[in-house]
């Protein structure tokens, strides 16, 4: 179980979410990566993925479940990843959109107009729209 599942297991309606935005925020601006000698050659972004718990579940799932509904929580995970090229094609990321838009999860829109992205494994020209 991730720190996302905990916190998307709680029952908090209130929650501020500059807690979860600056968690991505950090990813992003990534981690120094350093040589042998420890001189600093670059930036290295990386991701922080919804993956599924024991019982398949992600903290999405989790935050759409009867009695749990938190709109503010998904609102801040799905902005947060809709830049995520490989979370574009997730099958546990599109499984709960229908209750995104059914709950009024604040720019929906924008979400999915993001998820149009071609994305870094669909550029071999098989995969693409």
């Amino acid at each position: 179980m991730t720190a996302f599942h905990k916190l998307a297991e709680t029952k908090l309606t209130n929650f501020d979410s500059s807690s979860i935005s600056m968690l991505y925020k950090v990813a992003k601006a990534g981690i120094l990566k350093t040589d042998t000698n420890s001189k600093v050659m670059k930036k290295l972004p990386y991701v922080l993925p919804l993956i599924e718990n024991t019982k398949g579940d992600t903290p999405l799932d989790i935050v759409f479940k009867e009695g749990r509904k938190n709109v503010n929580l998904a609102y801040q995970f799905l902005s947060n990843i809709r830049d995520y090229h490989f979370m574009h094609s997730g099958p546990v990321i599109n499984r709960i959109i229908p209750a995104a838009i059914r709950d009024r999860v604040p720019m929906m829109d924008v979400f999915l107009d993001s998820r149009l992205v071609t994305s870094l494994h669909t550029k071999s020209g098989d995969m693409e729209k």
